[in-house]
């Protein structure tokens, strides 16, 4: 079921649309709400916030996922209680189905440990009924697509980064600047060192150097300096047949994930 808001039509998916002035845009919004009366007057606020939009309805979360599977919607507004904790997982199911999508929850009462808990499952805001009006709404849109936008953004581009990082000809390998323990290792470097994946991440550097050589490598590999490449020079690295080859190791230091880290590049 849609609804054709005077003032509505569908251009573009929500990730390719960079809205800045919602007058200007035609938007369809898909409003999950089982209540009549409150969706008409959520109907009647998407209409005073856009010149022109479709709202499609759905009465839960089980119900719209057939319809997004025929239908281009750029975002969800879904209402969901703090009573209904058995959604919680019928969201997260929703959500991941429709990862490219926004998806807004409205809630009947304000509870911050619902709202985190949402959030944490991938919603984009939490609002509440009470709270509702066409300014907050058409700000909430705004924020919620761009927010959307930018996450598909860098999940792509750190999908271009692990296949580079995988496929360059170059060993490489990341390690933690505290621990020294292997946190991601190439296809190169498994092939030239024989450990498989799982065999490097539980090793530290000190594994693969000579004895003679770990006080040396202690001493040099204790600063860190985000964003810094150095030549880390010479090193004798042990493979794990225990035969040694000689390395030059250039290494780049880098945040990960609230993690001191350093990604190496070994050349023979």
């Amino acid at each position: 079921m849609y609804f054709h808001c005077r003032k509505c039509i569908l251009l573009n998916n929500c990730s390719q649309n960079v809205f800045l002035n919602p007058k200007l845009l035609m938007l369809t919004i898909l409003v999950i709400e089982d209540n009549y009366g409150d969706f008409v007057l959520m109907q009647e606020y998407l209409s005073d916030a856009f010149d022109e939009c479709i709202i499609e309805k759905s009465a839960d979360l089980t119900e719209a996922i057939p319809l997004l599977t025929y239908k281009k919607v750029d975002i969800v507004l879904a209402h969901l209680t703090p009573q209904e904790k058995e959604d919680l997982s019928r969201l997260e199911n929703f959500i991941q189905q429709v990862a490219h999508i926004p998806v807004v929850l409205i809630a009947g009462i304000n509870e911050v440990k619902f709202a985190v808990q949402t959030l944490q499952l991938g919603v984009q805001d939490y609002l509440t009924k009470d709270d509702l009006n066409p300014k907050l709404l058409i700000k909430t849109i705004q924020f919620s697509l761009e927010r959307i936008r930018f996450q598909l953004q860098l999940q792509k581009s750190e999908e271009q980064y692990k296949l580079l990082f995988q496929k360059t000809p170059l060993p490489m390998w990341m390690y933690d600047v505290e621990t020294f323990r292997f946190l991601q290792v190439n296809e190169a470097a498994i092939q030239l060192y024989s450990y498989s994946e799982s065999e490097f991440l539980s090793l530290t550097l000190l594994d693969i150097r000579p004895e003679s050589e770990h006080q040396k490598f202690l001493q040099k590999a204790t600063s860190f300096e985000a964003g810094v490449i150095k030549h880390a020079g010479k090193w004798n690295h042990r493979k794990k047949d225990h035969s040694i080859i000689a390395v030059n190791i250039t290494t780049h230091d880098i945040e990960l994930n609230g993690k001191s880290c350093r990604l190496a590049i070994i050349t023979l």
